[in-house]
Protein backbone atom coordinates (compact mmCIF):
# COMPACT_ATOMS: atom_id res chain seq x y z
CA UNK A 1 0.00 0.00 0.00
CA UNK A 2 2.75 2.45 0.92
CA UNK A 3 4.47 1.96 -2.43
CA UNK A 4 1.20 2.61 -4.27
CA UNK A 5 0.56 5.78 -2.27
CA UNK A 6 4.12 6.91 -2.95
CA UNK A 7 3.46 6.64 -6.69
CA UNK A 8 0.16 8.48 -6.30
CA UNK A 9 1.87 11.29 -4.38
CA UNK A 10 4.69 11.49 -6.93
CA UNK A 11 2.23 11.79 -9.83
CA UNK A 12 0.33 14.48 -7.95
CA UNK A 13 3.52 16.44 -7.28
CA UNK A 14 4.44 16.21 -10.97
CA UNK A 15 1.04 17.55 -12.10
CA UNK A 16 1.45 20.35 -9.55
CA UNK A 17 4.84 21.29 -11.00
CA UNK A 18 3.47 21.23 -14.55
CA UNK A 19 0.58 23.54 -13.66
CA UNK A 20 2.85 25.99 -11.81
CA UNK A 21 5.35 26.05 -14.68
CA UNK A 22 2.62 26.70 -17.25
CA UNK A 23 1.04 29.52 -15.22
CA UNK A 24 4.37 31.24 -14.56
CA UNK A 25 5.16 31.10 -18.29
CA UNK A 26 1.77 32.62 -19.19
CA UNK A 27 2.17 35.48 -16.72
CA UNK A 28 5.78 36.15 -17.63
CA UNK A 29 4.69 36.37 -21.26
CA UNK A 30 2.54 39.35 -20.25
CA UNK A 31 5.44 41.20 -18.64
CA UNK A 32 8.60 40.03 -20.41
CA UNK A 33 8.68 42.72 -23.11
CA UNK A 34 7.80 45.63 -20.79
CA UNK A 35 9.83 48.77 -21.37
CA UNK A 36 10.94 50.95 -18.43
CA UNK A 37 8.19 53.46 -19.20
CA UNK A 38 5.58 50.70 -19.25
CA UNK A 39 6.85 49.33 -15.95
CA UNK A 40 6.05 52.69 -14.38
CA UNK A 41 2.77 53.10 -16.27
CA UNK A 42 -0.23 52.32 -14.03
CA UNK A 43 -2.47 51.69 -17.04
CA UNK A 44 -0.07 49.02 -18.29
CA UNK A 45 0.45 47.50 -14.83
CA UNK A 46 -3.21 47.30 -13.84
CA UNK A 47 -4.12 46.02 -17.30
CA UNK A 48 -1.57 43.22 -16.90
CA UNK A 49 -2.93 42.54 -13.42
CA UNK A 50 -6.47 42.24 -14.79
CA UNK A 51 -5.36 39.72 -17.40
CA UNK A 52 -3.32 37.87 -14.77
CA UNK A 53 -6.33 37.64 -12.46
CA UNK A 54 -8.32 35.76 -15.12
CA UNK A 55 -5.43 33.38 -15.86
CA UNK A 56 -4.70 32.77 -12.18
CA UNK A 57 -8.29 31.99 -11.27
CA UNK A 58 -8.56 29.44 -14.08
CA UNK A 59 -5.30 27.78 -13.01
CA UNK A 60 -6.24 27.75 -9.31
CA UNK A 61 -9.59 26.14 -10.08
CA UNK A 62 -7.73 23.45 -12.02
CA UNK A 63 -5.26 22.99 -9.16
CA UNK A 64 -8.12 22.64 -6.71
CA UNK A 65 -9.78 19.93 -8.80
CA UNK A 66 -6.47 18.07 -9.02
CA UNK A 67 -6.06 18.33 -5.26
CA UNK A 68 -9.54 16.91 -4.63
CA UNK A 69 -8.82 14.05 -7.02
CA UNK A 70 -5.51 13.28 -5.31
CA UNK A 71 -7.00 13.36 -1.79
CA UNK A 72 -9.88 11.11 -2.83
CA UNK A 73 -7.46 8.64 -4.45
CA UNK A 74 -5.41 8.53 -1.25
CA UNK A 75 -8.54 7.98 0.84
CA UNK A 76 -9.80 5.20 -1.42
CA UNK A 77 -6.42 3.48 -1.11
CA UNK A 78 -7.01 3.44 2.64
CA UNK A 79 -10.66 2.33 2.28
CA UNK A 80 -11.71 5.63 3.84
CA UNK A 81 -13.34 7.61 1.01
CA UNK A 82 -16.35 9.61 2.26
CA UNK A 83 -19.77 8.44 1.09
CA UNK A 84 -20.76 12.05 0.41
CA UNK A 85 -18.76 15.22 -0.02
CA UNK A 86 -19.64 18.78 -1.04
CA UNK A 87 -18.66 19.95 -4.54
CA UNK A 88 -15.37 21.83 -4.88
CA UNK A 89 -15.94 25.50 -4.00
CA UNK A 90 -13.40 28.02 -5.24
CA UNK A 91 -12.08 30.51 -2.68
CA UNK A 92 -8.96 32.56 -3.39
CA UNK A 93 -6.58 31.66 -0.54
CA UNK A 94 -5.22 35.13 0.33
CA UNK A 95 -7.06 36.89 3.14
CA UNK A 96 -8.19 40.47 2.55
CA UNK A 97 -6.45 40.62 -0.84
CA UNK A 98 -7.95 40.19 -4.29
CA UNK A 99 -6.25 38.40 -7.15
CA UNK A 100 -6.19 41.69 -9.06
CA UNK A 101 -4.37 43.46 -6.23
CA UNK A 102 -1.87 40.64 -5.70
CA UNK A 103 -0.87 40.37 -9.35
CA UNK A 104 -0.16 44.06 -9.73
CA UNK A 105 2.84 43.45 -7.44
CA UNK A 106 5.29 42.40 -10.19
CA UNK A 107 5.25 46.03 -11.35
CA UNK A 108 5.92 47.19 -7.78
CA UNK A 109 8.88 44.79 -7.51
CA UNK A 110 10.36 46.00 -10.80
CA UNK A 111 9.90 49.65 -9.87
CA UNK A 112 11.61 49.10 -6.53
CA UNK A 113 14.64 47.48 -8.15
CA UNK A 114 14.81 50.33 -10.66
CA UNK A 115 14.53 52.99 -7.96
CA UNK A 116 17.40 51.40 -6.04
CA UNK A 117 19.72 51.77 -9.00
CA UNK A 118 19.41 48.17 -10.20
CA UNK A 119 17.90 48.94 -13.59
CA UNK A 120 19.46 45.85 -15.16
CA UNK A 121 17.77 43.66 -12.56
CA UNK A 122 14.31 45.22 -12.72
CA UNK A 123 12.81 42.54 -14.97
CA UNK A 124 14.47 39.82 -12.90
CA UNK A 125 12.60 41.25 -9.93
CA UNK A 126 9.36 41.16 -11.93
CA UNK A 127 9.84 37.49 -12.78
CA UNK A 128 10.85 36.58 -9.22
CA UNK A 129 7.68 38.17 -7.88
CA UNK A 130 5.54 36.31 -10.43
CA UNK A 131 7.14 33.03 -9.37
CA UNK A 132 6.64 33.78 -5.67
CA UNK A 133 2.99 34.69 -6.14
CA UNK A 134 2.17 31.65 -8.27
CA UNK A 135 4.02 29.17 -6.07
CA UNK A 136 2.33 30.50 -2.93
CA UNK A 137 -1.18 30.68 -4.40
CA UNK A 138 -1.15 27.24 -5.99
CA UNK A 139 0.35 25.67 -2.87
CA UNK A 140 -2.15 27.41 -0.61
CA UNK A 141 -5.23 26.31 -2.53
CA UNK A 142 -3.72 22.83 -2.89
CA UNK A 143 -3.16 22.52 0.86
CA UNK A 144 -6.63 23.76 1.72
CA UNK A 145 -8.42 21.41 -0.67
CA UNK A 146 -6.52 18.37 0.57
CA UNK A 147 -7.18 19.36 4.20
CA UNK A 148 -10.89 19.96 3.53
CA UNK A 149 -11.29 16.65 1.72
CA UNK A 150 -9.73 14.79 4.63
CA UNK A 151 -11.92 16.73 7.07
CA UNK A 152 -15.05 15.44 5.27
CA UNK A 153 -14.05 11.88 6.14
CA UNK A 154 -15.09 10.84 9.69
CA UNK A 155 -12.41 8.14 9.99
CA UNK A 156 -9.52 10.54 9.22
CA UNK A 157 -7.89 11.66 12.45
CA UNK A 158 -5.31 13.96 10.84
CA UNK A 159 -2.74 14.20 8.07
CA UNK A 160 0.98 14.46 7.50
CA UNK A 161 3.26 16.21 5.02
CA UNK A 162 5.13 13.85 2.69
CA UNK A 163 8.56 14.95 1.48
CA UNK A 164 9.68 14.44 -2.13
CA UNK A 165 13.48 14.56 -2.37
CA UNK A 166 13.28 13.17 -5.91
CA UNK A 167 11.47 16.30 -7.15
CA UNK A 168 13.99 18.90 -6.02
CA UNK A 169 17.28 19.49 -7.82
CA UNK A 170 18.85 20.75 -4.60
CA UNK A 171 17.29 18.09 -2.36
CA UNK A 172 14.63 18.32 0.32
CA UNK A 173 15.07 21.47 2.39
CA UNK A 174 15.83 21.33 6.09
CA UNK A 175 12.49 22.94 6.97
CA UNK A 176 10.54 20.11 5.39
CA UNK A 177 12.79 17.47 6.90
CA UNK A 178 12.32 18.99 10.35
CA UNK A 179 8.53 19.14 9.85
CA UNK A 180 8.21 15.64 8.36
CA UNK A 181 7.27 14.06 11.69
CA UNK A 182 4.58 16.61 12.56
CA UNK A 183 0.92 15.65 12.89
CA UNK A 184 -1.70 18.04 11.51
CA UNK A 185 -5.30 18.03 12.62
CA UNK A 186 -7.96 18.33 9.92
CA UNK A 187 -8.79 21.66 11.56
CA UNK A 188 -5.29 22.97 10.78
CA UNK A 189 -3.63 24.31 7.66
CA UNK A 190 -0.24 22.82 6.91
CA UNK A 191 2.40 25.57 7.23
CA UNK A 192 3.95 26.47 3.87
CA UNK A 193 7.24 27.92 2.74
CA UNK A 194 8.62 29.16 -0.58
CA UNK A 195 8.85 26.52 -3.31
CA UNK A 196 7.82 23.65 -1.06
CA UNK A 197 7.39 20.30 -2.86
CA UNK A 198 5.64 18.40 -0.08
CA UNK A 199 2.32 16.64 -0.53
CA UNK A 200 0.07 15.26 2.21
CA UNK A 201 -1.37 11.88 3.16
CA UNK A 202 -4.25 11.22 5.56
CA UNK A 203 -4.00 9.30 8.81
CA UNK A 204 -6.83 6.78 9.17
CA UNK A 205 -7.00 5.05 12.54
CA UNK A 206 -3.63 3.37 13.04
CA UNK A 207 -2.69 3.68 9.38
CA UNK A 208 -0.18 6.48 8.87
CA UNK A 209 1.41 5.86 5.44
CA UNK A 210 2.98 9.32 5.30
CA UNK A 211 5.10 8.60 8.37
CA UNK A 212 6.40 5.38 6.85
CA UNK A 213 7.22 7.04 3.52
CA UNK A 214 8.97 9.91 5.27
CA UNK A 215 10.99 7.53 7.43
CA UNK A 216 12.13 5.66 4.33
CA UNK A 217 13.10 8.87 2.52
CA UNK A 218 14.83 10.33 5.57
CA UNK A 219 16.86 7.16 6.02
CA UNK A 220 18.09 7.49 2.43
CA UNK A 221 18.76 11.23 2.83
CA UNK A 222 20.70 10.76 6.05
CA UNK A 223 22.65 7.89 4.53
CA UNK A 224 23.58 9.95 1.48
CA UNK A 225 24.57 12.93 3.63
CA UNK A 226 26.94 10.92 5.79
CA UNK A 227 27.78 11.66 9.42
CA UNK A 228 28.42 15.38 9.22
CA UNK A 229 25.56 15.99 6.81
CA UNK A 230 23.17 14.04 8.97
CA UNK A 231 24.12 16.12 12.00
CA UNK A 232 23.53 19.32 10.05
CA UNK A 233 20.12 18.13 8.82
CA UNK A 234 19.13 17.01 12.30
CA UNK A 235 20.10 20.38 13.81
CA UNK A 236 17.52 22.32 11.77
CA UNK A 237 14.93 23.88 14.09
CA UNK A 238 11.71 25.39 12.82
CA UNK A 239 8.96 27.71 13.91
CA UNK A 240 5.52 28.45 12.54
CA UNK A 241 4.86 32.14 11.96
CA UNK A 242 1.80 33.91 10.64
CA UNK A 243 1.58 35.58 7.26
CA UNK A 244 -1.27 38.10 7.17
CA UNK A 245 -2.45 36.90 3.76
CA UNK A 246 -1.60 33.19 3.63
CA UNK A 247 -1.68 31.97 7.22
CA UNK A 248 0.89 29.62 8.80
CA UNK A 249 4.39 29.69 7.32
CA UNK A 250 7.39 27.49 8.14
CA UNK A 251 10.54 29.44 9.02
CA UNK A 252 13.89 28.70 10.68
CA UNK A 253 13.74 29.07 14.44
CA UNK A 254 14.75 32.53 15.54
CA UNK A 255 14.19 34.17 12.17
CA UNK A 256 12.56 37.55 12.59
CA UNK A 257 9.15 37.92 10.99
CA UNK A 258 7.39 41.22 10.45
CA UNK A 259 3.95 39.68 10.96
CA UNK A 260 0.58 40.74 9.60
CA UNK A 261 0.43 44.17 11.21
CA UNK A 262 3.70 45.32 9.63
CA UNK A 263 2.53 43.97 6.27
CA UNK A 264 -0.52 46.22 6.43
CA UNK A 265 -3.00 43.42 6.99
CA UNK A 266 -5.30 42.42 9.78
CA UNK A 267 -4.45 39.26 11.64
CA UNK A 268 -4.92 36.27 9.36
CA UNK A 269 -8.33 34.62 9.05
CA UNK A 270 -9.02 31.83 6.59
CA UNK A 271 -11.15 33.29 3.76
CA UNK A 272 -14.71 32.02 3.41
CA UNK A 273 -17.52 32.19 0.85
CA UNK A 274 -18.60 35.69 1.88
CA UNK A 275 -15.01 36.93 1.57
CA UNK A 276 -14.86 35.49 -1.93
CA UNK A 277 -18.05 37.25 -2.98
CA UNK A 278 -16.72 40.55 -1.66
CA UNK A 279 -13.45 39.94 -3.51
CA UNK A 280 -15.26 39.34 -6.80
CA UNK A 281 -17.32 42.48 -6.27
CA UNK A 282 -14.20 44.52 -5.49
CA UNK A 283 -12.40 43.30 -8.58
CA UNK A 284 -15.41 44.00 -10.76
CA UNK A 285 -15.70 47.52 -9.37
CA UNK A 286 -11.98 48.23 -9.81
CA UNK A 287 -11.78 46.98 -13.38
CA UNK A 288 -15.04 48.69 -14.29
CA UNK A 289 -13.60 51.98 -13.04
CA UNK A 290 -10.48 51.49 -15.17
CA UNK A 291 -12.56 50.46 -18.19
CA UNK A 292 -14.78 53.55 -17.89
CA UNK A 293 -11.78 55.87 -17.78
CA UNK A 294 -10.03 54.11 -20.66
CA UNK A 295 -13.20 54.35 -22.75
CA UNK A 296 -13.41 58.09 -22.06
CA UNK A 297 -9.76 58.53 -23.02
CA UNK A 298 -10.37 56.70 -26.28
CA UNK A 299 -13.57 58.66 -27.03
CA UNK A 300 -12.11 62.12 -26.28
CA UNK A 301 -8.55 61.55 -27.44
CA UNK A 302 -7.37 63.15 -24.18
CA UNK A 303 -5.80 61.72 -21.00
CA UNK A 304 -8.22 61.19 -18.13
CA UNK A 305 -7.31 61.93 -14.51
CA UNK A 306 -9.28 60.23 -11.75
CA UNK A 307 -9.00 59.26 -8.10
CA UNK A 308 -9.65 55.70 -6.98
CA UNK A 309 -9.28 54.40 -3.42
CA UNK A 310 -7.42 57.55 -2.40
CA UNK A 311 -4.88 57.51 -5.22
CA UNK A 312 -4.69 59.73 -8.33
CA UNK A 313 -4.25 58.14 -11.76
CA UNK A 314 -3.88 59.54 -15.26
CA UNK A 315 -4.70 57.25 -18.17
CA UNK A 316 -4.41 57.51 -21.93
CA UNK A 317 -6.20 55.37 -24.49
CA UNK A 318 -4.91 51.79 -24.32
CA UNK A 319 -7.01 49.22 -26.25
CA UNK A 320 -5.17 46.25 -24.78
CA UNK A 321 -5.64 47.34 -21.16
CA UNK A 322 -9.29 48.13 -21.89
CA UNK A 323 -9.79 44.65 -23.30
CA UNK A 324 -8.21 43.05 -20.24
CA UNK A 325 -10.36 45.04 -17.82
CA UNK A 326 -13.55 44.29 -19.73
CA UNK A 327 -12.71 40.58 -19.67
CA UNK A 328 -12.19 40.67 -15.91
CA UNK A 329 -15.47 42.51 -15.38
CA UNK A 330 -17.21 39.85 -17.45
CA UNK A 331 -15.59 37.02 -15.49
CA UNK A 332 -16.41 38.55 -12.10
CA UNK A 333 -20.02 39.20 -13.14
CA UNK A 334 -20.36 35.56 -14.24
CA UNK A 335 -18.86 34.37 -10.93
CA UNK A 336 -21.29 36.45 -8.88
CA UNK A 337 -24.29 35.32 -10.91
CA UNK A 338 -23.30 31.66 -10.55
CA UNK A 339 -22.66 31.87 -6.82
Amino acid sequence: MAANLQRVAERKAQTYDALVTKLIAALWNLWATATPSQLWDDTFAWGRAARSAVLVESALRQAQRQSRSYAMTALRSLDAAPSQIDPVEYIYPRFDTTTLEAYQRPATAGRWAWSQGHQGEAMDAVRDRIEQLVEADVRAIDNREQRDTYAATPTVTGYRRVIHPELSTSGTCGLCIAAASRFYSVRDLMPMHDRCRCETLPIVGDEDPGLQLNDDDLARLYGAAGGTGRQELARVRIQTVENGELGPILAPEGQKHRGPAAAGHRRYREPNRDDQHRSWQRMRETSQTWADQLERAAATGRPQTFTYLGRDYTVEANPEALRYHRALVERMTANLQAA
